[in-house]
């Protein structure tokens, strides 16, 4: 499964607001007054709180005419919890009135139209314009709530890629990573961003911050020559989606890297990173090998070097390592290789 299919987590740390449990409170009633207080911390709880009770319909029912208050930021957080809970029960009008709190001169109300948007999801779909905008306001906040904004629409952001792009070399973290998990969300179509994803990569030091720039630059299908590097990255979600694309590499400069990195890679700690990279080097064996006469002795050297390291896999642990292990080595060994055929053998 790909990392970008995990769903990130997102601490709302720039979003004020207390979130105090009442335990006397149901559900329902702490959703009521964490929409009635603007409380976005405490609304996501009692969120959480209602699914898992099953309570959608009667919060449904109570955030209504919370819906109709004229209290803006009131009712666009009762409209985004009816999103959350059942997008098809969302009021006419009730993206267009969130959209319309970036028309404030106020920095703060136009923040919470982004977050309203944000609880919206796909739902929020027709704000891609006015979000994408907004990933130009003068206040960080602002910008760092648009592109969260647009991480929940997914896929039909496509449009934001270019500004979002822009956001990744921002200088508050709040934003550039933000910037990474929509474009990792929006997913193939961000292809674009791959090299800014990827300069940002090799810049940041932070394990998670730089885990969570990994993922996106897998998640926005990388040029293969990105993929040896990710190989090698500290989170195994990373280094297993890395091994699975790199299947399908095609075989050209970068074959040589892939096929040394996936080598390296069957001595993996993570027994999914080895089956995955002997799976890999066994499917792109088949063409690498019969390329052999055609190409440049380091395909060769990479070819070579495999064999051992196949050899070595087939004492391995996991037996689909082992399996897989015996496919590769008919691939890469030479028919006459002493080596492989005393391996298969035994």
């Amino acid at each position: 499964m790909r990392p970008c299919q995990f769903g990130f987590l997102i601490a709302l740390s720039i979003v004020v607001g207390s979130s105090a449990a009442f335990a006397a409170e149901g559900p329902v009633d702490r959703l009521e007054r964490a929409v009635i207080a603007g409380d976005v911390g405490a609304l996501e709880n009692a969120l959480d709180e209602v699914k898992a009770a099953g309570a959608a319909p009667a919060a449904l029912k109570a955030l209504e005419p919370l819906s109709q208050r004229n209290d803006p930021w009131v009712a666009g957080l009762a409209d985004s919890a009816v999103g959350e809970l059942d997008a098809s029960k969302l009021r006419p009008g009730a993206v267009d009135a969130l959209v319309g709190l970036f028309a404030s001169q106020n920095p703060s109300v136009r923040k919470r139209g982004a977050v309203g948007l944000s609880f919206l999801g796909p739902g929020a779909a027709k704000a891609v314009q006015p979000l994408t905008n907004a990933l130009r306001d003068p206040e960080f906040r602002v910008r760092a709530m648009a592109a969260q904004a647009l991480s929940k629409i997914g896929p039909e952001a496509k449009e934001a890629v270019p500004e979002l792009v822009k956001l990744l070399s921002a200088r508050e973290p709040a934003e550039s990573m933000r910037a990474a998990i929509a474009l990792a969300r929006i997913g193939p179509d961000a292809r674009a961003a791959g090299p800014a994803l990827a300069e940002l990569y090799a810049r940041v030091d932070d394990p998670g911050t730089r885990s969570t720039v990994g993922q996106a630059l897998v998640c926005v299908d990388p040029a293969p020559g990105l993929l040896p590097v990710l190989m090698k990255d500290a989170n195994a979600e990373i280094r297993l989606t890395a091994a699975h694309l790199l299947v399908s590499a095609p075989i050209d400069a970068d074959t040589v890297a892939a096929i040394a990195s996936l080598t390296a890679s069957l001595k993996d700690p993570d027994p999914r990173v080895r089956e995955a990279s002997v799976l890999a080097l066994h499917r792109l064996g088949i063409p690498a090998a019969k390329s052999v006469p055609a190409l440049t002795g380091p395909l060769k050297d990479a070819i070579a070097q495999a064999v051992p390291a196949l050899t070595a896999a087939l004492d391995d642990a996991s037996a689909e390592v082992r399996t897989q292990a015996v496919s590769a080595l008919g691939t890469f060994a030479p028919a006459d290789d002493p080596r492989a055929i005393k391996a298969i053998v035994k």
